[in-house]
This record gives structure tokens, sequence and C-alpha cells, in this order.
């Protein structure tokens, strides 16, 4: 109606994973330049591939998105949810069934973004840096802080050949709890192709080598994009890239635990496809230096965008 509200109703049913999430945006709230959203979402997803365990989630938020100057923004939100674990089969790690069967989440977090690419939807020159800051324990069960830092580079280098790198680092606190292992870090899938989801993680070394995340990472990423040859309204480019990282320090110390925070690394080439319902990607990655408990993905399918 002309004043550029959003509603909006994801939903998912795979194999894997079921979300259905149901959003509202209001991007000048109050006749001010303030955007104000609100979603509530239902998710369950079979985590046993990964770490031996299902979890069923159920939820609700709200946040506020600003100008701070003319290329400096935040966003600050509240989310409060229920988790519940299941079906955690008498083989799995020790960790993993001592995880609590039921948690509930009320977490207030905020993203600050300095922007200056030239577009965000298709950058070709300019950089973004970014920092999140997630703090659980405003009530609930769940007591943690963490933190994320990120950025990205566009270099032109030709004719629709755009250089990009990326980085990423994060840390998590307990703060005097041992943490869930669905609250800390893996890298797998998008996050370092050629390794599955979650295939980059300190590991259990018996039964089923369950990922049990880590309280510290980083990632790196230096991508080429570069038109195949179709016309430019397709909006299909190719990629070559090279992926690295690493994921560390499961929060507990054992001899069966192997946690390591040695580099990985992989390579490889893809696609990208500004397809009508949304940017498409199909990646083949390698591992170039991996860990012998390490799981790896040569192909990955997908819609995403990444800075």
């Amino acid at each position: 109606m002309g004043t550029g509200q959003e509603i909006g109703m994801k939903t998912r049913l795979a194999q894997k994973q079921t979300v259905l999430d149901v959003n509202y945006l209001q991007p000048y709230f109050l006749g001010k330049k303030l955007q104000f959203g609100v979603d509530a979402f239902m998710k369950k997803e079979n985590m046993q591939d990964m770490s031996s365990y299902d979890q069923r989630s159920t939820g609700a938020g709200f946040f506020f998105g600003y100008d701070l100057g003319q290329n400096l923004s935040q966003v600050l939100g509240y989310s409060i949810m229920g988790d519940r674990v299941s079906h955690i089969p008498s083989g799995a790690s020790i960790f993993v069934q001592q995880q609590p069967r039921r948690s509930t989440g009320s977490i207030v977090y905020q993203t600050l973004s300095y922007d200056k690419r030239d577009s965000r939807l298709d950058p070709t020159m300019g950089y973004i840096l970014s920092m999140t800051n997630e703090y659980a324990g405003v009530g609930g069960t769940l007591r943690y802080l963490k933190n994320v830092v990120g950025g990205a580079k566009f270099y032109p280098i030709g004719d629709d050949v755009v250089l990009v790198s990326r980085a990423k680092a994060g840390y998590m606190l307990g703060l005097g709890k041992t943490t869930r292992i669905a609250d800390r870090f893996t890298l797998g899938g998008e996050t370092l192709r050629g390794f599955d989801f979650a295939g980059v993680s300190p590991r259990d070394r018996t039964g089923f080598k369950d990922s049990l995340g880590g309280m510290k990472f980083y990632s790196a990423t230096i991508e080429t994009l570069f038109p195949i040859g179709l016309p430019n309204e397709f909006g299909v480019k190719g990629s070559v890239f090279m992926d690295a990282g690493s994921v560390w320090d499961a929060q507990q110390k054992s001899p069966l635990i192997y946690d390591s925070s040695a580099l990985r690394a992989s390579a490889g080439f893809g696609l990208s496809w500004k397809s009508p319902l949304g940017p498409l990607r199909l990646d083949f990655g390698w591992p170039l230096i991996k860990k012998p408990l390490d799981r790896t993905r040569v192909f990955l399918f997908g819609f995403s965008t990444r800075f």
C-alpha cells in the first residue's frame, strides 16, 4: 500500500530440516527512518550425521534497525526460544549424552555495520565491516556471550570481473556454565567449502565421531567472480575460490576429544545465479589441508548471499 511494509513466511520441508518462520517488517516505524521487525518460528533439525541428536526449537523475537551515520548502521534485537533435544542413540558421544534435553534462551543481540560497498546485492567495489554481540542470560537457562567480527573487500580487476577477500572470527564465553554443542561454532558447508556441514570442529574420537563445536573460530576466503558468456540480464556468474579456517576449544578437556586449531584449507569453483527465488549457488570444493577426523563434501547447493 505504498508504505514499504513487508510480511513474509518462510517454509522448508526436507529430510534434515523443517522450518516455519513468519515475519513482519516496518521500515518507517512511528513515521521515522527506523526499522522495526518481529518474527515467530518453529524449526526441527536432524543433526544425526553431525552430532547424533535431533533438535526442535520454537521462539519469537523483535528488532530495531537504524542509521548512526552515512554508512554506519546498527541493529538491536531480542529473541526468546525453547529447545528440545531428542533421539540420542546409545552409541553417541558421552558429551552429546550429557547435553540438557530441554533449554530456554532469552537473548539480546546487536550488530554494528559499516558498509562502503557500491551495491548490497551485487557489489563490485568497496568494503563492509561488521561486529555482532549476542548475550544469552536475560532469564532462561542458557548463559553465554558470543562475539563475531568480519569484513569483506571487493576489487574490480576487469570487465565484470571482481576479486573478493573475506575474513571472519569469533570468540565465545560460557559465563560460568558449560555451553551447548548447538550454540558453539563449527565450519563447513557455506562457511568452509570442500568440507561437510560441521565437518571442521572439535570431535569425539570414539563412537560416531560426533562434532562438539568450538568456542573460537576464524575463516577467510579469496574468490574471483567473472561472467561466463551469458547475457548480463541472466544474472549468472562463475567463480574460483580458496577458503581457509579453523575451529577449536570444545570447553571440555578430555583425551577423548580431538581439538586442534590447525589450519584447514580448500579450493574450487562455482556458479551463482540471481534467480527469481533468490541468489542460488552451486559450488565444488576440494580440501587442500585437512585433519584425520574432518568430514569432507565436494558438492554444495543452496540459496545464499555472502559478504
